[in-house]
């Protein structure tokens, strides 16, 4: 099993960034993980359909169609750390070679991706940034995998 995170842009705020880079070090202990990346479209609220279309085209393309595919996703499903330490496990059990998370720019993503994936997730209905839901994200897979491993992190 292996991890790919897509991110739309970079992570501007530094305190996210090293967040980020931490937790994917933890994760990286358990399943083999990466970060992609992908370039960004400049996001303008007058051109928001287009900005939209076109990361998520960028998105999609980096998915490969054997891949199992989780969308951060406003209106996806909310699940506690146990059950998606249950659905990562399972997955697991039947043999998925990787899972790609995808999170869009601060525009969102059309319902291209939405039609694509495995799973929808929401991790919360509280507003939060794209960069910060990258973090949250890391930060739950690796709950998730302590879990799975037995380990006691999730208390």
């Amino acid at each position: 099993m292996k991890f790919r995170f897509l991110f739309l842009g970079r992570t501007r705020e530094k305190y996210l960034a090293e967040g980020i880079k931490d937790f994917l070090g933890r994760i990286r202990a358990y399943v083999p993980a990466e970060q992609v990346v992908l370039k960004a479209v400049k996001a303008t609220d007058s051109l928001a359909d287009a900005v939209r279309a076109e990361d998520t085209r960028r998105l999609l393309e980096a998915i490969k169609p054997t891949d199992t595919f989780v969308h951060l996703d406003p209106g996806g499903k909310e699940m506690t750390s146990e059950r998606l330490a249950g659905w990562l496990q399972g997955r697991t059990n039947q043999g998925d070679k990787a899972i790609v998370f995808g999170l869009g720019g601060p525009l969102g993503l059309t319902d291209d991706a939405a039609k694509r994936a495995d799973l929808r997730l929401c991790l919360s209905k509280l507003t939060l940034t794209h960069e910060m839901s990258r973090l949250l994200l890391l930060e739950q897979i690796y709950r998730c995998l302590r879990m799975n491993a037995g380990h006691p992190y999730h208390k």
